[in-house]
């Protein structure tokens, strides 16, 4: 697959450094700069990438819909072919639901929405209460937006492959017991992705796709 990929979170740039030493590189490319955006939308033009990846900071919603509107992301994407998602992953607080909710009122329909739920936050106590509960995931549902949810990597294999900042596709690197826990996880992710493959564009003859995530912020 032709795939474009940016981490646009220049403080903490973990998607570009997993995959430092990968054949799928990822470049880091601060998008809530004009300039930095206009080389984003210039290599969309000239390279139509079947998908690309552009993976946001936390906590940076209102200035990335500032640059969507100054840019006008979702007419450009139109004009080049693309279909816009919005990927967002939710912890068990308030104010991802609260974050997620103003981009829904922003995109509306001119995007496609998947909510993905790590089951990191959906252990003993922890719940997902407050996104089941919410107007939120009503409006969501009305949008036809994708729910999934994503298995727990064992920690101590994620820290393995975060202290060696390698990706998924060199997780041969790993000990064998961390190996066969990563390829775990991966086989336990595969049916929830495939889920929302048409929305992620991996389908098996995939439209087009400009997809955008926002962690799970740590404060409103």
């Amino acid at each position: 697959m032709n795939c474009l990929a940016y981490d646009a979170d220049v403080e903490n740039p973990e998607f570009e450094e997993y995959h430092v030493t990968s054949k799928h590189r990822v470049q880091v490319l601060n998008f809530l700069d004009v300039g930095e955006a206009k080389q984003f939308f210039t290599a969309l033009d000239q390279q139509h990438p079947e998908v690309t990846l552009l993976d946001m900071p936390g906590a940076s919603g209102k200035q990335t819909r500032e640059q969507i509107q100054k840019f006008g992301l979702f007419q450009i994407a139109k004009q080049l072919g693309y279909r816009t998602t919005i990927a967002t992953v939710l912890n068990n607080a308030y104010n991802t639901v609260n974050s997620l909710d103003i981009m829904l009122d922003f995109c509306g329909e001119n995007a496609d929405y998947v909510v993905v739920k790590s089951q990191l936050w959906n252990q003993g106590s922890l719940t997902f209460d407050r996104w089941q509960q919410s107007q939120t995931r009503t409006k969501f549902q009305q949008l036809k937006g994708i729910e999934i949810e994503m298995p727990v990597l064992e920690l101590t294999s994620f820290d393995a492959l975060h202290e060696e900042s390698i990706s998924f596709f060199e997780r041969e690197q790993l000990s064998f017991g961390d190996r066969i826990l990563v390829d775990s996880f991966l086989d336990l992710s595969q049916p929830q992705l495939k889920a929302a493959s048409a929305y992620f564009g991996i389908t098996a003859a995939p439209e087009k796709k400009l997809t955008s995530t926002t962690k799970a912020e740590t404060k409103a």
